[in-house]
């Protein structure tokens, strides 16, 4: 546990060193340029089947348009707007997992660690937790923050605010998993055009046809759109976990080959 603790702090360390911080800070200054430029949803359509839900991403917490959001819903768009930028989470998670974990883990860096005794489970698991922290921690955040400003310029209710922060918690959910997908997938494959694209475009895919390609992406266009999601709850957190340990699973495998190659 000792070891583990310091492994801990000098990866957080090092995440310092690599400007990490300065890294987010930026992100979210364009995220604000984005909310402060916009009037109407980022990117969002509207279902038939049921009638007139709008699913998508809505920045703007006066915005109703009784042709996409249900009459009565708009009430939740106070509730959605903080969240909004979960748009842009893929994007901002590649760049910054890309930075932290782009030397594979079987390359000559981990070698190096591996030689002074330091499992290289324990680099993938000390890997996931820094990259979670700084990134889904990030997130929150600036979550909060603008639910804040928000809320400060538009009267609110408190059921309002913890439907607010009922919503937050399934996006952090969906943004553990990912992030946790990315570090397993950039540690193994590295920081690739190949892989950072195609993680990049399965989860835009699954905003696009939410039906044939499941990504968190899918759930985060229902959590964030102004509409009710007692429906979409259970299924958020199931995928959440289940692609968590799927990546979970495929590192293991991983490991388990190169161990018995090595």
């Amino acid at each position: 546990m000792e070891q583990l603790s310091r492994e801990l702090r000098f990866e957080m360390s090092r995440a310092w060193r690599l400007k990490i911080p300065q890294m987010l800070l930026i992100c979210y200054s364009l995220v604000t340029l984005c909310y402060m430029v916009t009037s109407g949803p980022w990117i969002a359509y509207v279902d038939n089947i049921p009638a007139s839900m709008a699913w998508g991403f809505f920045p703007d917490p006066t915005y109703v348009d009784v042709d996409m959001i249900p009459l009565g819903a708009n009430v939740l768009t106070i509730c959605v707007a903080p969240l909004a930028h979960s748009l842009f989470f893929p994007m901002i998670a590649l760049l910054v997992v890309g930075r932290l974990d782009g030397d594979r883990l079987f390359g000559k860096a981990c070698q190096l660690s591996a030689g002074k005794g330091q499992e290289y489970a324990g680099i993938l698991f000390i890997r996931g937790i820094v990259a979670t922290i700084y990134v889904v921690g990030a997130f929150v955040l600036y979550s909060v923050a603008a639910a804040m400003a928000m809320m400060l310029c538009t009267p609110v209710q408190l059921s309002q605010i913890g439907e607010f922060a009922f919503r937050l918690l399934l996006c952090s959910s969906l943004c553990i998993s990912f992030v946790i997908i990315a570090s397993v997938a950039i540690s193994l494959l590295g920081k690739g055009t190949f892989v950072l694209g195609t993680l990049l475009l399965a989860n835009y895919l699954g905003f696009w046809i939410p039906h044939v390609v499941q990504a968190q992406m899918s759930w985060w266009m229902y959590i964030c759109a102004p509409v009710y999601i007692d429906a979409y709850v259970v299924p958020t957190l199931q995928f959440s976990l289940a692609s968590t340990l799927i990546a979970v699973a495929v590192a293991a495998v991983c490991l388990g080959v190169h161990r018995l190659r090595s």
